[in-house]
C-alpha cells in the first residue's frame, strides 16, 4: 500500500515538474517571439532595401498605373513601404492624411489653430529693423551690423530660455583671437584655410535657386534658434524654425503633431513639418532643407551647390540630398546638417510615403526613418561629396570635430570615427582620373570641402555667432582680437575670394 502511495506521489510530482517544464517552454516562447516581433520591426525602419511585399510572402505592390509611380528606379512597380503600420494602413487612399488639416497645423501667437506662416517674415522684418534703427547706407556691408541686430531682437525675445542671461555682443564673441573660442584651433583652421563663402553671383550660379531653409526647435532651445535664424537663415529665401511658440518675425511656427514634445518623437514632429512645407509653401521655392538648432548652413553655398541639379529638377526627376552615413544593411541620410530635396522629391514623400510609411512610429532617429521611406519610394540619396576631391560638403560634425576626427572601425570607434572609416573606401566620385579608386584618408582640412554647405553640432548661441564671425570677417570689429587675428590672416591668404 504505502509502496502503491509512493509510486503514485512520484507520478504526481513528474506531472507537477512536466507541467512546470511546459509552463517555462511556454514563457520562453513568448518572450522570444516578442523579442523577434521588436527586432523585425527595427528591422523595417532601418533596412534600406527590404519591403513589406517580401516580408507578407510575396503580396503584391500597389498599381503602378499613375504617371507619378510609373517613374521609379529601374521601371519597377510602386513598392509597399515597410513597417508595421505601413502593413496596416497599405491601402490608405493617397493624401487622405494630408486632407486632414489638424496633421499640418498650427497656432496663431494667441494659441488659435490655422495659422500660416510666412517664410519672408524673418529676411523682411530684419530688413525693417536695419532700415528703421540702423543706417540707411544701402552701400554698408550687410555683415556690419550684425552685432545690433542680434541685440535688438535679444531685447524682445529672450523670456522663458535657459540662456536669457547671455547677451551676444561683439566684446563677448570677437573678444578671443584666433582659435581660442569655441571653434577651437582645428576649427579655426578649417573655417579659414579651407571652406570659402561663394560669391551671390557667380558663373556656375545663373540659374537662381529659390531655397526653403526649416529646422525642428522647440521653446527652450529659442535663443539657440533666433542666433541661427540672424545668422544665416534670413539668407535663405525663406525661413521657418517649427517650435513651440509662434514668433512671426523670428519666422517661429507653433506646429501641431502627434505625439508629445520631445526629441524622442522627432519622426511625428518631422512628418507634419514636411506636410505643412507641402500644404502651402511647395510652390514657391525650388528647394527646402531641414535640420536641427543646432546646425549652421552656409547658404551661398548650398545654392551654388543646388544650381549643379537644375537639369534633374527640370526634368522633374527627384533630388534628396544629404551626408551618407553607413548601417547595417545600406546607408542613411544624417540629419545633424540637415537633408535637402526638391519639390519633386517633397511631393513624392508626402503624397506617397507619408500616409503609409512609419505612421505609428515614435523615434528620435527621424533622419533613418526618412530615409527608409524614400527608398521604398526609388528615391535614393545623391551624391553630394566634391566632385574632383571627394571632400565631404554636408557635416555631421563641428568644425573642430572635423579636423581631429580619424578613420577608425570596431565597437570602441567613435560614431565619427566609424563614419570616416566608411566615406575613406567610397568610391572616388571621379572615376576617369581615379577609376577604381577609392577616396582614401580624408583628414586636417581635407576633411571638409573647400565649398562646404552645412555643419553641425553648435549646441550654444555663442557658439554659432563665433563660426559665423570666423566665417563673415567684416562681423567682428576691426580693433577685436579676433577681427585683427582675421585681418592678419586675410593678408597672408586668398582664403575668402571665391
Amino acid at each position: 500500500m504505502f509502496g502503491t502511495v509512493a509510486a503514485a506521489s512520484d507520478l504526481h510530482g513528474l506531472a507537477c515538474r512536466q507541467r512546470r517544464g511546459h509552463a517555462w517552454c511556454i514563457i520562453v516562447f513568448i518572450v522570444i517571439v516578442g523579442l523577434y516581433k521588436q527586432w523585425r520591426t527595427f528591422t523595417f525602419a532601418l533596412a534600406p532595401t527590404e519591403t513589406v511585399a517580401q516580408v507578407k510572402g510575396g503580396r503584391k505592390a500597389p498599381s503602378s498605373s499613375s504617371p507619378r509611380n510609373s517613374t521609379m528606379r529601374n521601371g519597377t512597380e510602386s513598392l509597399a513601404l515597410r513597417s508595421k503600420a505601413s502593413i496596416t494602413s497599405a491601402a490608405m487612399p493617397r493624401g487622405k492624411k494630408v486632407a486632414d488639416n489638424s496633421f499640418w497645423n498650427a497656432r496663431h501667437p494667441n494659441g488659435s489653430l490655422g495659422y500660416v506662416a510666412d517664410p519672408a517674415s524673418l529676411r523682411r522684418d530684419r530688413q525693417l529693423f536695419l532700415k528703421s534703427n540702423l543706417s540707411n547706407d544701402e552701400s554698408r556691408p550687410d555683415d556690419a551690423d550684425y552685432w545690433r541686430v542680434l541685440q535688438g531682437f535679444q531685447s524682445r525675445y529672450r523670456q522663458g530660455t535657459l540662456t536669457e542671461h547671455i547677451l551676444l555682443t561683439p566684446e563677448l564673441v570677437c573678444g578671443l583671437g584666433p582659435g581660442r573660442g569655441l571653434e577651437e584651433e582645428g576649427g579655426f583652421k578649417i573655417l579659414t584655410e579651407k571652406i570659402k563663402v561663394a560669391a551671390a553671383i557667380d558663373d556656375k550660379t545663373q540659374t537662381p535657386v529659390r531655397l526653403l531653409c526649416a529646422m525642428y526647435t522647440h521653446n527652450v532651445s529659442r535663443d539657440l534658434a533666433r542666433t541661427s535664424a540672424l545668422s544665416w537663415g534670413y539668407k535663405c529665401d525663406g525661413f521657418l524654425a517649427f517650435s513651440t511658440d509662434t514668433i512671426p518675425s523670428l519666422g517661429m511656427v507653433d506646429l501641431v503633431h502627434a505625439g508629445e514634445e520631445s526629441y524622442g518623437n522627432m519622426w511625428q514632429k518631422t512628418r507634419s513639418i514636411w506636410a505643412y512645407i507641402y500644404q502651402h509653401y511647395r510652390h514657391e521655392y525650388d528647394y527646402f532643407h531641414l535640420g536641427g538648432d543646432d546646425m549652421y548652413v552656409i547658404v551661398e553655398n548650398m545654392k551654388r551647390f543646388l544650381s549643379t541639379f537644375k537639369d534633374q529638377t527640370a526634368r522633374g526627376e527627384p533630388v534628396y540630398l544629404g551626408q551618407w552615413i553607413r548601417q547595417k544593411v545600406g546607408y542613411y541620410i544624417a540629419g545633424g546638417p540637415g537633408y535637402t530635396v526638391n519639390r519633386v522629391a517633397l511631393e513624392r514623400f508626402v503624397e506617397d510615403a507619408l500616409p503609409v510609411c512609419n505612421v505609428d512610429t515614435k523615434a528620435s532617429y527621424e533622419d533613418r526613418l526618412f530615409s527608409s521611406c524614400m527608398s521604398q519610394l526609388g528615391i535614393r540619396g545623391g551624391d553630394t561629396r566634391d566632385a574632383e576631391s571627394g571632400e565631404q560638403q554636408y557635416h555631421d560634425c563641428s568644425p573642430h570635430c572635423l579636423f581631429t576626427t580619424r578613420a577608425a572601425s570596431g565597437k570602441r570607434a567613435s560614431f565619427h570615427s566609424r563614419a570616416a572609416a566608411y566615406w575613406e573606401s567610397l568610391p572616388h566620385p571621379d572615376q576617369l582620373r581615379h577609376f577604381n579608386e577609392t577616396v582614401g584618408p580624408k583628414k586636417n582640412v581635407d576633411a571638409v570641402s573647400t565649398y562646404s554647405v552645412a555643419l553641425h553640432k553648435l549646441h550654444h548661441p555663442l557658439y554659432v555667432a563665433r563660426v559665423h564671425a570666423v566665417l563673415y570677417p567684416r562681423t567682428c570689429p576691426e580693433d577685436s582680437s579676433l577681427g585683427r587675428g582675421l585681418e592678419a590672416h586675410l593678408d597672408s591668404s586668398a582664403w575668402l575670394s571665391s
